[in-house]
């Protein structure tokens, strides 16, 4: 691609992009990348930029994501339990978050506030959520 300005009179001027002669229309240059399924990558990811940031930004402070726990809700049939609302103990701290209509959610003690040897799961039915 050629990017070439464009003037559009007192606006300033507007990027148009030319397609060379082997690219085509519609063709998907880009994307994105889903952080939960491909964990791994993701904290590999936050650890390069966290040794650029602490270079320039020392005292930036990066949550540390890479002991999460994912929590797969299920009825006694052992179907998917929607948005149950999810009670995390550990020690004399909690937090509550809810699943998401697939029955998963994602929780990371350390930056929960969860830090600790053990840690109880309490879930209960949503008021008015449907996983529809």
């Amino acid at each position: 691609s050629i990017l070439t300005p464009v003037s559009c009179g007192m606006r300033g001027y507007l990027l148009q992009i030319l397609l060379s002669a082997s690219e085509q229309a519609g063709l998907l240059t880009a994307g994105d990348v889903d952080d939960n399924l491909n964990f791994d990558f993701y904290v590999g990811y936050t650890g390069r930029i966290r040794q650029a940031v602490e270079k320039s930004e020392p005292n930036f402070v990066f949550p540390d994501l890479s002991d999460r726990i994912l929590v797969k809700v299920e009825d006694t049939t052992g179907a998917h339990f929607p948005c149950a609302a999810v009670t995390a103990e550990a020690g004399d701290a909690n937090t509550s978050l809810p699943a998401g209509t697939n029955g998963l959610l994602y929780l990371f003690p350390s930056f929960d506030g969860l830090d600790g040897t053990s840690l109880a799961l309490t879930a209960v039915p949503p008021g008015g959520c449907s996983g529809e």
